[in-house]
């Protein structure tokens, strides 16, 4: 399947799980990652659906892929309660937050985090690509 076959094919699995109405549109990801920052990506995809799941309440979760900046950004948004950022990324027992600013700081990407409580949340990843 390839990176976007399988991460389109675990998006809508995933979704379908909890009975999400789920828009998946990985048209932008540019034809070439390489393998390191594929794998980052899947684990904070897989990461924001696992925490819209358990935390989010939500009907509708979005998920897109394209390329900006020279980077790879990955969006992930959706419906649910929301939270605020400030807050959420040192609670006790909220370690998949750290774990993706962790992953992405470590091939020098960033995670942005737009929410507010009861506002859904727009979770946003770049991570830089190879130039040349």
């Amino acid at each position: 399947l390839g990176f976007v076959g399988g991460l389109r094919r675990y998006i809508v699995e995933f979704a379908g799980q909890h009975n999400w109405d789920v828009h998946v549109d990985l048209s932008g990801a540019p034809p070439a990652i390489p393998a390191e920052i594929e794998a980052v990506a899947f684990r904070v995809v897989q990461e924001a659906l696992t925490n819209v799941a358990k935390h989010a309440a939500a009907s509708r979760v979005e998920v897109s892929i394209g390329a900006a900046d020279d980077g790879l950004q990955l969006i992930i948004r959706d419906d649910g309660r929301g939270f605020d950022p400030g807050e959420a990324i040192d609670m006790p027992g909220h370690v998949g937050l750290r774990q993706m600013r962790e992953r992405l700081a470590a091939l020098r990407g960033q995670l942005t985090i737009l929410s507010r409580a009861g506002d859904g949340v727009e979770l946003r990843a770049w991570i830089p690509l190879p130039t040349g």
